[in-house]
């Protein structure tokens, strides 16, 4: 059976709009519809979700006759690459706080943050690019190419999707309509936003996620006019696979919470070692090697959280690029979690507390709405991960809702046992990028 890597990130971006200025370049759905050469196909009536669903958007295969715009700029992600993982690793630290397992997809966050700072203005727009690390026009440019579904490849799939209100309550700007198409290659979705909407975007989400993330969204309220969804699927063989006598039983784990539990365990060597803050830690790549699982086991006495702090974004790229030339006796255990949390005070607190505050928002390149105005009221993030012999499967959703108001000398070996608290990511192998980005606490 083919051993795999799944990595899901859906993010969902709900748009509440209540304050209504006339002098935007606006648009109404219809006229989105007329004027971006019908971007949305004809979709089936759904009463409900035992019926069954058929999407057919347009420009998914990006072919002559899509709308999804120019091929974006992959094999820059150097460019997006620190950015991420300095993103990542600041919001991971926060995360921490709030699930005794923490798991988040930078990839997936920054992805949705750049699709939004896109509709966004004025000092809003200044402290989203402050806290992702790039301008909006560099975030178009660069983020949007790496998670254009053009640049999907057998082992890492992108999908972006917007999703409008098309009962008048709301007026889209049909430049940022314009702008989705070409720098993520969206599908554009014009919905009526009731029940057999919401039936819609939870199918979508499954279709793109391999059925992974189902019911993402429970209900449509009200006063949503519009949803941003992008999911990343990651799916691969380990390059060097575990073998039945490196699968060890009944291992003993030192939790967090100070028990101890039995696990099993994985036995492998692999060569070159990770020394990076307090920590050290191995790379194990997958199939094709452009991706890789990375383990960070922190010093004796050492925290996750005070590990997590101790080195940079930056660092852990150059440390995960640049391992040392020694082999790495390496005993990790299978895990499988879930969590969920939601991100508001984290993202305020790493500076960005304007896209929340309904007086002070800005997102009017997006569009405006008779209701209001558009702030951030929510930014949910759910995820899981499964780690054994076989591979890695993990996925995560994140929901942004919009609310209206070199050579030895000698060989040196290094032994390490995840027997206790402990760090790990999946990498983009090319740039040491972060997709991925847990801790194991503790084992139910």
């Amino acid at each position: 059976m083919k051993k795999f890597v799944a990595l899901v990130s859906a993010v969902l971006l709900m748009l509440i709009l209540a304050s209504c200025k006339t002098d935007k370049v606006v648009c109404t759905i219809d006229d989105v519809t007329k004027s971006v050469v019908n971007v949305t196909n004809a979709i089936n009536s759904v009463t409900d979700t035992t019926e069954k669903i058929i999407l057919n958007p347009l420009g998914r295969e990006n072919d002559e006759d899509s709308m999804l715009g120019p091929i974006g700029h992959r094999k820059d992600n150097k460019n997006i690459a620190e950015a991420t993982a300095d993103f990542g690793f600041e919001l991971f630290g926060y995360a921490l706080a709030q699930d005794k397992n923490a798991l988040i997809s930078p990839v997936s966050v920054m992805a949705a943050l750049a699709m939004t700072a896109d509709g966004a203005k004025g000092e809003t727009l200044a402290q989203m690019e402050t806290v992702l690390g790039m301008t909006n026009e560099d975030l178009r440019e660069h983020y949007g190419g790496y998670v254009h579904p053009s640049n999907s490849d057998e082992q890492l799939r992108f999908a972006n999707s917007l999703w409008l209100r098309n009962d008048g309550s709301f007026q889209v700007n049909k430049n940022f309509v314009s702008r989705t198409l070409s720098a993520y290659g969206a599908d554009v979705f014009s919905e009526p936003f009731d029940n057999s909407t919401k039936n819609k975007i939870n199918f979508w989400i499954s279709e793109n996620t391999d059925g992974e993330i189902k019911n993402m969204l429970s209900e449509i309220p009200s006063e949503t006019v519009s949803y941003l969804i992008n999911t990343v699927l990651f799916e691969a063989e380990w390059a060097e696979p575990y073998h039945k006598p490196n699968v060890r039983e009944n291992y003993i784990f030192h939790s967090a919470s100070g028990k101890d539990q039995k696990v099993t365990m994985l036995h492998s060597g692999e060569y070159g070692l990770v020394e990076l803050g307090k920590t050290k830690g191995f790379v194990k790549n997958y199939a094709n090697c452009n991706y890789a699982f990375v383990g960070l086991l922190p010093d004796n006495g050492v925290s996750v959280e005070d590990a997590a702090v101790s080195f940079s974004g930056k660092e852990f790229i150059d440390a995960v690029r640049n391992t040392a030339d020694v082999k790495v006796v390496v005993t990790v255990p299978k895990f499988d979690f879930d969590c969920k949390f939601e991100l508001n005070d984290a993202l305020k607190a790493m500076g960005m507390p304007a896209a929340f505050n309904s007086a002070q928002a800005d997102f009017t390149n997006l569009g405006v709405s008779p209701l209001g105005n558009i702030y951030i009221g929510k930014v949910l993030h759910n995820s899981f991960i499964r780690f054994d012999e076989k591979g890695t499967k993990a996925g995560a959703a994140t929901v942004v809702q919009f609310d209206a108001e070199s050579a030895m000398v000698q060989e040196r070996i290094e032994y390490l046992v995840f027997d206790r608290p402990f760090i790990y990511a999946i990498i983009d192998r090319t740039s040491g990028m972060p997709i991925f980005i847990g801790a194991v606490k503790e084992f139910e």
